[in-house]
């Protein structure tokens, strides 16, 4: 038994060791917030390389929430399965610990600066986003998926429409279907597994999405100016990232929290539609209206890219 001052521990537990307070684990924009944080604290402590096998560390949850929430799974795969420890079920004994750390609450985040009205006002660093979404997509073996040009993403929220309106949007954009236009797909986010809406959102170069807390996955978009044809045709267009948001009618502005993310995203060009008078979600009748937008966006990128190419050719 080791004694430090007046408290004495049965056990020290070498190393580094993280402590998280995660604020609601089961919401994803939540839970993207946490991982940024371990992230950087991680570099501010040396453990630039979280997946190396000799860096003795850990991360601790002392929040009340317990194992099977809904990202546990992503906690595992992002900083390794051994390394993640729940206080109320794990340690049982009095503990004393080598180097410790408390990891600053989610809403601390620099991304989050309007949600948390107490901070100064922050300078976003998209190169320092980049370095987390770099990280993320390692882990995952994604960082060589391309964005595909014409690829068209729709993340619906099963909880808030029918099948009805999204099938009719994706009826409505095949239709246009052609030259650059070349999929459309209706993902409902919470069956996949985050390495499935990442290679999807990472090769979008529309995402479609209904207004709500899908919205942050805004951040894993892809943020290069080159695109690649899915299409067998010989185009190479330098194209943007679109994120093309279902907004209810009520809002008269774009949500605070989601602006700082595109903030953070200055590759990402975001289109606000507020059009939803049903709480449900999209209804028929702006069916239309989004395929319009969308559509547009598609050609004009890739008559820009063609344009690119062929001066560029005229050159050589």
């Amino acid at each position: 038994m080791k004694t430090t001052s007046n408290v004495s521990s049965e056990r020290t537990m070498p190393g580094i060791t993280l402590f998280v307070h995660r604020y609601d684990p089961n919401n994803l924009y939540h839970a993207q917030l946490d991982w940024w944080n371990v992230y950087q604290m991680m570099q501010q402590v040396g453990l630039e390389d979280p997946a190396a096998a000799n860096q003795k560390y850990r991360i601790i949850f002392l929040d009340k929430h317990g194992r099977k929430t809904m990202y546990d799974q992503v906690w595992k795969d992002l900083f390794g399965a051994a390394n993640i420890i729940f206080w109320r079920n794990q340690l049982r004994q009095v503990t004393s610990f080598e180097h410790a750390y408390f990891v600053p609450p989610s809403y601390s985040n620099p991304i989050a600066a309007n949600v948390h009205h107490s901070l100064q006002p922050y300078c976003p660093q998209p190169g320092q986003m980049q370095e987390f979404v770099n990280f993320a997509l390692q882990r995952y073996k994604l960082q060589n998926t391309k964005q595909l040009l014409g690829r068209v993403v729709i993340l619906r929220h099963p909880a808030k429409s029918s099948d009805d309106p999204w099938e009719a949007l994706r009826g409505e954009l095949m239709m246009h279907r052609g030259s650059f236009l070349s999929s459309v797909q209706v993902v409902d986010a919470n069956p996949l597994s985050f390495r499935e809406q990442l290679e999807l959102i990472r090769e979008a170069h529309v995402m479609i999405v209904d207004h709500g807390v899908e919205m942050s996955q805004l951040i894993w978009m892809h943020e290069e100016d080159g695109a690649e044809e899915e299409s067998a045709s010989d185009v190479a267009a330098a194209i943007p990232s679109h994120l093309v948001e279902l907004s209810p009618t009520s809002h008269t502005t774009a949500q605070d929290v989601y602006q700082d993310l595109l903030a953070w995203k200055p590759h990402v060009q975001h289109h606000w539609l507020p059009i939803l008078s049903d709480p449900s979600g999209l209804t028929l009748d702006k069916v239309d209206e989004v395929t319009s937008l969308v559509t547009k966006l598609v050609e004009t990128d890739a008559e820009r890219g063609v344009w690119k190419k062929m001066g560029a050719k005229s050159l050589q």
